[in-house]
């Protein structure tokens, strides 16, 4: 969750390097100061049909650099360009064999390089996750109709009461704990879910990050029953990997104590 931030965002997809975000046009993005408050690198892509590519980077520790990849461009990538990617590598947003790729491609001919531009390849390079195909998850009650998610879900998809503590140490973490930093629990649902439903642990992610607390009870407990057997959540919810850096210092304590850690 952007907890220093009040511009409005969209998760789009996660993978193990990279958060995904979609800032609707004409919001007023300050991502040097997000990214100094979240304590993580931010990159910005911005692509246009007609003049490129543009990669904006932004490092929690004031590292600052921009790479232009434009259309209809003889120039190829400046020794500045190749500086930048080679900064990029250093810091881990690029991996090497993709760096060595992206400088490559930059040396093409315009033609050439201009149909790779138009197919994405500059994203390509940097693994970035691209936005799931929308599905339909079973997120229904049996007579069709959508789960109301700020609501308790229907008493027959509810957990039995004995785990409830489990259920709540899930929501305390989705609620107090969880960051865009910390993706473990995230995967984890997503490794249980059937294909049709992956998308609720996105849709948990995104409730999460725009601050929708009251969506969490009923996101969390229906994702939990429908994976209560693929996993020993009780004991994974407790452990060590889940903690999050950006969490304030008060709740971490208090989160180590819930998990008998403290």
């Amino acid at each position: 969750m952007l907890a220093t931030s009040s511009v409005p965002y969209e998760v789009l997809g996660y993978n193990k390097q990279w958060t995904s975000l979609f800032v609707p046009d004409g919001a007023d993005v300050d991502v040097a100061k997000l990214a100094a408050a979240e304590r993580t690198d931010f990159v910005e892509v911005w692509f246009d049909d007609d003049e490129g590519v543009t990669v904006r980077v932004a490092g929690a520790d004031g590292f600052a650099g921009e790479l232009s990849v434009s259309l209809a461009n003889d120039g190829g990538a400046a020794v500045e360009d190749q500086r930048f990617i080679d900064a990029l590598v250093s810091r881990k947003l690029l991996r090497p064999g993709a760096a060595r790729t992206l400088k490559a491609r930059l040396k093409d001919p315009a033609e050439k390089r201009d149909a790779w531009i138009r197919e994405h390849g500059v994203e390509a390079a940097f693994a970035f996750p691209e936005p799931e195909p929308e599905e339909e998850p079973r997120s229904k009650v049996a007579d069709g109709g959508e789960i109301d998610w700020t609501q308790p879900i229907p008493r027959r998809y509810r957990l039995p009461e004995a785990v409830r503590p489990t259920l709540d140490l899930h929501v305390f973490y989705w609620t107090e704990v969880w960051s865009l930093n910390a993706n473990a629990l995230y995967h984890r649902y997503r490794k249980h879910l059937s294909a049709a439903d992956r998308m609720l642990a996105d849709e948990l992610c995104n409730a999460a990050a725009m601050g929708n607390t009251e969506e969490i009870p009923a996101r969390v407990e229906y994702i939990l029953q429908t994976t209560w057997q693929a996993e020993d959540w009780a004991a994974f919810i407790r452990s060590p990997k889940l903690d999050d850096g950006g969490t304030h210092p008060a709740t971490a304590r208090r989160w180590r104590e819930l998990t008998g850690r403290g």
